[in-house]
């Protein structure tokens, strides 16, 4: 490279950087941060800019000089046609403003008569991108009253390294033009990296392809992946094929699921919609808690959206649609089975309808084609992108049936997680779960939703406790990398003198071993707690809960009758059978089994939708199987 000097020409910015910082004012950033940061710092050491170019390609500047350095600056074709006799410069009989045929023009200067030729300079390509909105529409010759009525721009977005380019240039001209600024809101988003952390490299193709991507994943939840993420916050994110299949299977596939669920119990019972979204008040508590959800998320993603917060519009989506699938739908599957048409079946169809159609409007905007053929399925007619935003109904928002239900899944999936940690399946019944809650929750709040909380967890029996110190106890566990170099061998008596019990926490929450005291804040020792003996514990947010994990003879024989309900659903599905069909069962087996199914009979009918258990019988079944469950066989058949 050689570097040399020359002549430039400039904008003189420094004259207008008092307007730049006014007008950046009325700008909404999002992030807001570089309003003031990024690019509030770079308009305070803004300098004149060198708008030109010493290159053959580019937008030739519109300046004729003749030898005595008189200058003339055109600034349209019709005056350049005035100004050189009628000439204009043509190729194959079009008026064409590029070099070469820009150059043969020749002008006569007004001055001093001799004749004037164009500069040999070309715009720096970044004046012309910040001239976009005036050039798009060949503004002030053509469109001024479209463009006047739409000037400054409702919104634009573009990467965060813009801030020092297309944004800045936009922001320069149009203060320079008409002392405003070119757009009222800006998103600026992140860089995305490589899983590694690595720039994108074509030369070291270091990311998915996005059409293998596309077709393996669905553009819908690539597009759904980036929104959640930080990028529309101006962060980098380190993008890969991982994150988007998370988004497939928790939220796209989740959704999916819903809507075929609801699909296929209406086209079982022929049901169809009647009725006002609006005039909808229903009745039972899972509907109201929906619905109070739905218009939650509504008045959410309005605010957010407002914000220019795509991010923030998104992420409670996903929460709303795990509140949908895993919570409303697994709590209202019974009443679908009904075998009648009720009121209450027909309340939850119109319920999940009305939550698919809105949520759907919602989600247009960033899973426009899932959006759109959900929509379609299920209204008919035109397309969801055509159809007004949804608006909520504060009327309708129940804070405290939300708050309710978030308590009660937040105390379920904790049950789960002992259970997973304990190495106990959720179709083996417990005895007793036991919850200890912080001063600020009402007891009430549990038990008015307590047989929820059995059902959910298959456990007998459910106790308030104010204290859970009887069941639980605390552990230390000393860090031994930081320890180390402090203590040397000393470390190995504090960690088996914090294993044996022998510990105290003070008051200021630290941990004294021996004549030691330990810092947590330091992380030299971290306090936990553990359930004694037959007892399993869990905390968050202050709730503690407790799960009885002996299991007697009695729950044990009715976790074998669940793990024979698993089967025989199992087999259902390999027979084809629709989901309302009722069928013929036997179960075939010897010992505490065949004990476990007797004493479980009524219920093992009822979960199978079975008019009849048998233990032998020589008919011709649609489908065997021959199983195991602790090292005794089970033979079970199905027919209709």
């Amino acid at each position: 490279l050689l570097n040399y000097a020359t002549d430039s020409w400039f904008i003189k910015v420094t004259e207008v950087k008092k307007q730049l910082i006014q007008n950046n004012k009325q700008i909404h950033w999002q992030p807001q941060h570089i309003k003031e940061g990024r690019f509030g710092k770079w308009l305070e050491g803004a300098r004149d800019w060198a708008i030109s170019r010493n290159r053959y390609w580019g937008a030739p500047l519109p300046i004729w000089e003749c030898e005595n350095n008189h200058q003339v600056c055109i600034g349209s074709l019709e005056e350049l046609k005035e100004k050189s006799g009628g000439k204009l410069p043509m190729k194959d009989g079009k008026v064409d403003l590029h070099i070469p045929y820009i150059d043969e023009i020749e002008l006569k200067c007004e001055q001093c008569g001799k004749p004037m030729k164009r500069i040999k300079e070309v715009f720096d390509c970044w004046f012309e991108s910040g001239s976009m909105p005036y050039a798009q529409l060949h503004y002030p010759f053509e469109n001024k009253e479209l463009f006047e009525n739409n000037f400054p721009a409702n919104f634009i977005a573009e990467g965060l390294d813009q801030t020092r380019g297309w944004f800045y240039t936009l922001h320069v001209i149009a203060t320079i033009l008409f002392n405003k600024p070119a757009f009222k809101n800006v998103i600026v988003n992140g860089i995305l990296l490589a899983a590694d952390g690595e720039k994108l490299s074509k030369r070291k193709k270091n990311f998915p392809d996005p059409n293998l991507l596309f077709e393996n994943k669905g553009v819908d939840s690539t597009r759904m992946f980036l929104y959640t993420s930080p990028t529309p916050l101006g962060e980098a994110v380190r993008f890969s094929e991982k994150h988007v299949e998370d988004i497939l299977k928790k939220f796209t596939l989740t959704l999916w699921n819903t809507y075929s669920f609801f699909v296929m119990y209406a086209n079982i019972d022929k049901w169809e919609f009647d009725g006002n979204i609006q005039d909808f008040n229903p009745q039972h508590p899972l509907d109201k808690w929906i619905i109070s959800e739905l218009n939650q998320l509504i008045k959410t993603v309005t605010k957010e959206m407002d914000d220019y917060n795509l991010t923030k519009s998104t992420r409670p989506m996903i929460e709303f649609v795990d509140n949908l699938s895993n919570w409303y739908i697994r709590r209202s599957r019974r009443r679908f089975w009904k075998s009648e048409n009720d009121s209450d079946k027909k309340e939850a169809y119109k319920t999940i309808y009305i939550v698919l159609i809105q949520f759907t409007k919602l989600l247009a905007p960033f899973m426009p084609f899932l959006a759109d053929y959900i929509f379609i399925n299920l209204k008919g007619g035109e397309s969801v992108h055509l159809e007004d935003w949804p608006k909520y109904d504060e009327t309708k928002i129940n804070k405290n049936i939300n708050l309710e239900n978030a308590l009660i899944r937040k105390i379920v999936t904790m049950g789960h997680n002992v259970r997973d940690k304990a190495n106990i399946k959720v179709r083996q019944p417990l005895n007793l779960i036991q919850i200890a809650l912080p001063p600020k929750l009402d007891e009430n709040l549990i038990l008015k939703q307590k047989s929820v909380i059995l059902e959910e967890l298959n456990i007998k029996n459910l106790e308030i406790i104010k204290s859970a110190e009887d069941v639980i106890q605390q552990t230390v566990t000393p860090n031994a990398k930081i320890l180390g170099p402090k203590y040397g061998k000393e470390v190995q008596t504090i960690i088996k003198e914090a294993k044996a019990g022998n510990f105290e926490i003070l008051p200021n929450g630290n941990v004294k071993i021996g004549d030691k005291e330990l810092s947590t804040k330091e992380n030299e020792v971290e306090i936990g707690f553990t359930g004694k003996e037959g007892y399993d514990v869990a905390s968050d947010d202050g709730i503690t809960i407790i799960l009885d994990t002996n299991i007697t003879q009695s729950l044990k024989e009715e976790g074998y009758a669940r793990e024979i309900i698993r089967f025989i659903q199992d087999l259902r599905k390999e027979a084809n059978y629709n989901v309302d069909d009722r069928i013929y069962i036997k179960v075939e087996t010897t010992g505490a089994l065949k004990e476990a199914v007797t004493k479980n009979a009524d219920y093992i009918k009822k979960e199978t939708l079975a008019i009849e258990l048998q233990d032998k019988g020589d008919f011709e079944w649609d489908k065997e199987k021959i199983i195991e469950i602790e090292k005794t066989k089970i033979k079970i058949a199905v027919r209709k």
